[in-house]
């Protein structure tokens, strides 16, 4: 009779958004479900965390990852897990938060099979069909309830690739680096980790990288918190209330990137940018305050993401002044200019900006509907296809909630994938009773 019941959740994708999904299900105390999972790979976390080398940090501060602490503490892990103590304790190195992650992960499919839930790792998904039925990579066939895609690029940190390049390149000789983002920031520190013989030059539509991140205090008030309700937000109103939150005008210009590299150095050392404070501690309301606004307004956010989010994601400062000695020396030189493919030797060079060329063919090919702004359409809970139950997290969702580029995003997202998905097997189930 207990399997007549039994409903089943699929999960696709193998990375941080995943442990975030078993967490919150789990915590909803589901039971008599089975929840497969879905990645290429299922011996690590995620592409971001696959064995890289140290020189690769988290850019978000260790005293800010304790969103699996009721699972595992990650200080008390930290102090008998490790085996290298990380040169920074401030910023964790990724290879060492992977770790932490699997042993969450490890954790959270022991708690669900105890809990009464079946949990199983199946290989990558192809497409989701117009029945909702998920297709493998390998051709089979899977039948399921709901299916939630949490699915990066992909190709953000593909370490052994991008090394084999930068191995290749001859003695003494010059890589190129098209991009001048988070992951334009790891190809250099990894090229000159590799190579400190190779010069490096670095190209971007910005001409520079994203904001050095000063020492503000996190976990305060939203200062967009009262747009989220408000009937009327226009994008003036969304920039007022950040800019007048800097205390003068360098902290203005800080925020803005008009400072120069070392200026910005030094003020991050010596100061803290409330109006970088402002927009950190506004993240979680980005989305909402973005579906409130009218489409000519989403518009031009949507056309001015990218200095958005070099204004938001912001870099360590450790990181920040490695970059700035490459520069000093003359080892790395940053180009304001866009790159004709055609123009740049293929074999010395990196790409170190985000394809969204394969999420928008998976999207294409499940038959989800796309969003005029990017990505999919979907609802505030994530839902990209309410007559077939799919739900969708991370990169492909930038067209309905604009920012996903923090793992704070991403678990608060899969919080509400996790309530929907919740109600939905909760109405699955009372019409199976009624049917009896």
């Amino acid at each position: 009779m207990s399997q007549s019941y039994k409903n089943r959740i699929a999960i696709v994708g193998g990375g941080f958004g995943m442990v975030a999904l078993l967490d919150g299900l789990l915590a909803r105390g589901l039971t008599r479900t089975r929840i497969d999972i879905y990645a290429k790979c299922h011996d690590e976390i995620g592409e971001a965390y696959k064995a890289v080398p140290d020189v690769f940090i988290m850019n978000t501060q260790t005293a800010a990852l304790g969103m699996f602490d009721h699972i595992l503490p990650l200080g008390d892990w930290l102090k008998t897990g490790v085996r290298v103590a990380p040169a920074n304790p401030d910023y964790l190195p990724r290879r060492i938060f992977g770790q932490y992650l699997n042993q969450v992960r490890a954790r959270l499919i022991n708690a669900h099979r105890l809990q009464g839930n079946e949990v199983e790792l199946l290989p990558a998904v192809d497409f989701v069909d117009g029945d909702g039925q998920i297709h493998d990579i390998n051709g089979r066939v899977h039948a399921t309830g709901c299916t939630v895609l949490s699915l990066g690029f992909g190709s953000d940190t593909q370490v052994a690739d991008t090394a084999r390049r930068i191995l290749s390149v001859p003695q003494g000789g010059r890589l190129s680096i098209i991009g001048s983002g988070l992951t334009g920031i790891d190809m250099i520190l990894l090229s000159t980790y590799l190579r400190p013989d190779l010069s490096i030059d670095c190209y971007s539509l910005s001409g520079r990288f994203p904001r050095v991140r000063s020492n503000f205090a996190t976990g305060l008030p939203s200062v967009l918190g009262d747009l989220v309700t408000a009937p009327d937000v226009r994008l003036r109103d969304v920039l007022h209330r950040i800019e007048t939150c800097a205390s003068d005008a360098d902290d203005l210009a800080m925020y803005r990137g008009d400072l120069n590299p070392s200026d910005e150095i030094a003020y991050a050392k010596e100061r803290v940018s409330l109006a970088q404070q402002a927009m950190y501690n506004a993240t979680r309301d980005y989305a909402d305050v973005f579906r409130r606004m009218p489409d000519a307004d989403r518009s031009i956010m949507m056309r001015h993401r990218p200095t958005f989010v070099e204004r938001r994601v912001m870099y360590p400062l450790c990181n920040a002044t490695k970059i700035q000695d490459l520069c000093a020396d003359g080892i790395l030189r940053l180009h304001r200019k866009a790159v004709n493919p055609g123009d740049i030797n293929p074999e010395t060079t990196l790409r170190a900006y985000n394809d969204s060329t394969p999420l928008g063919r998976f999207a294409a090919r499940s038959g989800l509907r796309a969003n005029p702004f990017g990505g999919v359409m979907g609802q505030r809970d994530g839902c990209v296809c309410d007559k077939r139950g799919i739900y969708a997290l991370g990169p492909i969702t930038n067209g309905f909630r604009y920012f996903t580029e923090a793992s704070s995003i991403t678990k608060r997202d899969a919080e509400l994938a996790c309530d929907a998905m919740m109600a939905r097997l909760s109405q699955t189930t009372e019409r199976m009773v009624a049917d009896l």
